[in-house]
């Protein structure tokens, strides 16, 4: 309320953020010589490679049958549909023709004569006579083309050697294995350190966007983007000056070698590991009936060692789960959303008899497994699935584990280090690798070191090949020795540099403060700068008057409670019968009258306001004030009932004069009025269970106290009296009626008697 400083300076190189009361009336820097940065590390070459596919088999596409993949350039997206030719040129021809069509001369193919690769060029159209050819001009570097496969056609891009998708740059929602970076990815998974904070959890399946927000999410202290129109990745650290510091390193993968050219020194394989098989089982079918009929199911397991939980909603209605295999995919869905896309799995077969299935839990990057408890605390037990892990044992061979052939390791001259055949058990794999000093098997993961001097994991005899892309990702695994990859530039994070009153200063940040005055440093100037402070009475002024304005509008809400006409003893409270007869209009406006002068003169109420007006009258000791001698004064008008009046000239001298006066009139800590004020509404409008005010402690509120106030008491002690008196009246009822049946009775017997008699004299 009080922090009303305002200040002003002479330079758009320094802007005034706040300014406390003892800041000095003026303040000069002299000059600026630097401001501060934070250290950058941005990727020195460009980073997606020249747009060239892998070797291309044009001969996949027969003549004369369509084809389809899909185009995306600068955002506008079309499908292409071809027709394969008689001949590979034929068939890029007619793929050109079409691009033209949809694209105009911004993007063709042409196949390179080195690579048997696809490249992007620019089209040619030639009048005369009236043909598309392929230039020798590369696609704009400036534009973006995406290419993406077609649904049913898959197989079209990788054909055409562009595989799962493909870029002229990285794209935030593509996989980062089908990349083109201009230093290839190798491996499957990727960990690396920023800053002593380590990033895990990335794979090939991952995204540009995943990789960015883990990094930016993380507590590395960084920030990094991708820039399309320079292609290039820039980090930059969160804090500025000297101390700003980047430092990366890598565990598994060369993710930051195609980002940035950090050193790449390991490569991690996926999990070596079996499924976790169930037996048949028919379990599902209660389980799809139980989530059907609303009750949720958990399937409970094993991840790493530690129990995980997965949720399965029950439905009803028309989103309920139609068949098994529903159940299984929103399963999945859910394990997709704990641990990443394709991560952990579960799959359902049809078993050897009719109505019985059988259930895998598959990873190869966790281990997975349950315990015993694990199947009997949710639904994996009626699954069919037993105690137990993907994990193989050590005795267990490569060729059991499902790889075949060999696999060669070599070193950066393209010799053989260590060969790894389908026969070695996991134990004597862990032990060559450790013997050759350049890996290990650990873990169920090969884990193969070294590479900062450059390696390469190829396939050898049988399949090889296969086994080394089912252990990386790719068929060959490639580490290039440190001098043929470019190095990040570094710029390192500076202090900002200035001069105050001839005393050089330096700060690690841009925003800082000086006597009282927090200021921010925009740019650097070589000409003194001013500021100058004060105090901003007018705002004090606004305050106050909203403060009078506001105080003077409750006295006049309550007052009206207080003063307004009882009618409610004339609307007592409908009944439901009564209610039927009326229109919603008549029970709105009943059951407002029935409300009207039920706070008439009510004692909460009237002491809530005196107090407040006992507060606004005394005089605050330790500021030596009272709110009349600031121009505050009680309204002489007994109608008014007790509203402020404010003198507007004597306020704003008041406050000219003495400032901190009036600000400790406020806010001493024990008689300030404002403290004061405070104590008063807590005593009456406290919404506490614990202490409540003194009209909720009467009334509650819809909060707290709904059944623990004196209006809920009263009306309790009404009710129950209400149902005594009842009681009683029953007992009495009941008492009468005794009597009066037995009266009746006895009436009864005597008029018969009479009747008996009367016979008998008239017989004589």
């Amino acid at each position: 309320f009080y922090n009303t400083m305002t200040g002003t300076s002479s330079s758009s190189a320094v802007k005034i953020n706040s300014i406390s009361s003892s800041a000095p009336g003026s303040l000069t820097i002299d000059k600026i010589t630097q401001i501060a940065t934070a250290c950058t590390v941005k990727s020195a070459e460009k980073v997606t490679g020249n747009p060239v596919g892998t070797k291309a088999d044009l001969s996949a596409f027969k003549e004369g049958e369509k084809y389809s993949f899909s185009v995306s350039l600068d955002g506008v997206k079309r499908t292409i549909t071809f027709t394969g030719g008689s001949t590979a040129e034929g068939t890029l021809s007619n793929i050109n023709e079409e691009l033209y069509r949809n694209f105009g001369t911004a993007v063709g193919m042409e196949q390179d004569t080195n690579s048997g690769g696809i490249k992007l060029v620019q089209l040619v159209y030639d009048s005369q006579p009236q043909k598309v050819t392929s230039g020798s001009t590369s696609v704009d570097a400036s534009r973006r083309v995406i290419f993406e496969p077609v649904v049913g056609e898959e197989t079209v891009l990788k054909n055409l050697g562009f595989e799962g998708g493909f870029s002229n740059k990285l794209d935030y929602g593509t996989s980062i294995k089908h990349m083109n970076f201009a230093t290839p990815l190798q491996g499957g998974r990727y960990e690396f350190e920023i800053n002593g904070v380590t990033i895990k959890g990335l794979t090939g399946d991952s995204t540009l966007s995943d990789v960015l927000s883990a990094i930016n999410n993380s507590d590395a202290g960084v920030k990094i983007s991708y820039s399309s129109a320079s292609d290039r990745f820039v980090m930059e650290a969160t804090s500025t000056g000297d101390i700003s510091k980047i430092s990366m390193s890598q565990t598994y993968g060369n993710l930051l070698t195609s980002m940035f050219g950090v050193e790449a020194t390991g490569v991690q394989s996926s999990l070596i590991q079996k499924p976790v098989e169930g037996g048949e089982t028919d379990g599902m079918a209660g389980i799809r009936e139980a989530l059907n009929s609303g009750k949720d199911q958990e399937f409970v397991f094993q991840v790493d060692g530690k129990d995980v939980t997965i949720k399965l909603e029950g439905k009803t209605g028309s989103s309920k789960y139609e068949t098994d295999q529903s159940v299984i995919d929103e399963l999945n869905s859910r394990l997709s959303r704990a641990f990443g896309v394709g991560a952990i799995t579960v799959s359902m077969e049809a078993g050897k008899v009719d109505t019985k299935q059988v259930f895998k839990i598959q990873s190869a990057e966790h281990e997975v497994g349950f315990s015993t408890t694990n199947l009997t605390d949710g639904i994996a037990g009626a699954l069919g699935f037993t105690e137990g892990n993907n994990f193989y044992s050590q005795d267990t061979t490569l060729g059991e584990a499902g790889l075949s052939g060999s696999i060669l390791i070599k070193n950066s001259d393209d010799s053989i280090v260590v060969t790894l055949s389908e026969s070695m058990t996991l134990k004597e794999v862990d032990k060559t690798l450790k013997d050759a000093k350049i890996g290990s098997c650990q873990g169920g993961r090969l884990e193969i070191s070294g590479t900062s001097n450059g390696l390469k994991i190829e396939g050898g005899d049988g399949d090889g090949t296969a086994s080394v892309e089912k252990l990386f990702g790719k068929k060959e695994i490639h580490f290039k020795s440190p001098i043929d990859t470019q190095k990040a530039v570094i710029t390192p994070g500076q202090n900002a540099e200035f001069t105050v009153n001839g005393v050089a200063m330096k700060r690690n940040t841009n925003t800082f403060e000086i006597d009282g005055i927090t200021l921010e440093i925009t740019g650097k100037s070589d000409s003194p700068i001013h500021l100058t402070t004060s105090r901003d009475t007018d705002k004090i002024v606004d305050s106050l008057k909203s403060f009078v304005d506001d105080y003077n509008a409750l006295i006049e809400e309550m007052n009206k409670y207080l003063t307004e006409e009882s009618t409610y003893k004339k609307y007592p409270p409908l009944t439901d019968a009564q209610k039927k007869e009326m229109s919603d209009k008549e029970i709105e406006l009943w059951e407002e009258k029935s409300k009207q002068g039920l706070l008439r003169n009510d004692s909460n109420v009237s002491k809530f306001l005196s107090d407040m007006r006992m507060v606004l009258y005394n005089s605050v000791e330790s500021a030596g004030l009272a709110l009349y001698d600031i121009g505050i004064e009680t309204s002489n008008n007994w109608r008014d009932n007790g509203k402020l009046i404010l003198d507007e000239e004597k306020l704003k001298s008041a406050i000219a004069t003495n400032p901190n006066g009036i600000q400790k009139m406020f806010t001493d800590k024990e008689h300030g009025i404002a403290v004061q004020l405070q104590k008063v509404i807590k005593d009456t409008a406290n919404v506490s269970s614990g202490s409540p005010g003194s009209m909720v402690k009467y009334a509650g509120t819809k909060d707290v106290l709904l059944t623990n106030n004196t209006l809920y008491e009263e009306m309790k002690h009404i009710t129950e009296t209400l149902s005594n008196l009842n009681t009683k009246y029953e007992l009495e009822k009941a008492r009468y009626w005794k009597q009066f049946t037995a009266m009746e009775q006895a009436i009864s017997s005597m008029n018969s008697q009479s009747s008996w008699l009367a016979q008998q004299f008239s017989i004589q």
